[in-house]
């Protein structure tokens, strides 16, 4: 399912060895997958960098309202980097891991929707060996630089 990104599509962007494209005034969120092997060390990743409110529930249900409102940031576009994908979420169940990532995906797909504005929220991902495949089975679009 590589290929060119639709304008009403969102798509990760897989990184074979060029750096992200950041929009300028973005907030760039390095997430390193070796450092986050569960959901929760996801949310404590995000959560300070993203400024969640001090209200945030750590449930993926609510890290997904809270990716696809931050009003908060003055619609200030935000890029996930994701290196060392294939260890991220290691210490959960294959099912609980692809339901983090899908969160983050879903989250993408939703600002794109609302917006028409792609920018706004990004995914990029350094390759792996399980990207792909991952992406593949959960019929989830994306391009490689």
């Amino acid at each position: 399912m590589n290929q060119e990104r639709g304008l009403d599509e969102f798509s990760v962007c897989i990184l074979e060895s060029k750096s992200p494209i950041l929009v300028e005034d973005c907030i760039a969120i390095k997430l390193d997958g070796a450092s986050i092997s569960t959901i929760q060390e996801l949310h404590d990743g995000l959560k300070g960098p993203l400024k969640f409110p001090g209200d945030y529930a750590h449930s993926l249900d609510a890290l997904f309202d809270v990716l696809i409102d931050l009003a908060w940031l003055n619609r200030r576009p935000v890029h996930l980097i994701i290196n060392n994908f294939d260890y991220l979420l290691e210490a959960e169940s294959a099912e609980r891991k692809i339901q983090g990532i899908l969160t983050l995906i879903d989250a993408g797909r939703t600002w794109l929707q609302l917006t028409q504005q792609s920018e706004l929220f990004q995914i990029s991902v350094k390759q792996s060996n399980h990207i792909k495949p991952m992406l593949e089975t959960c019929e989830v679009p994306y391009v490689t630089i």
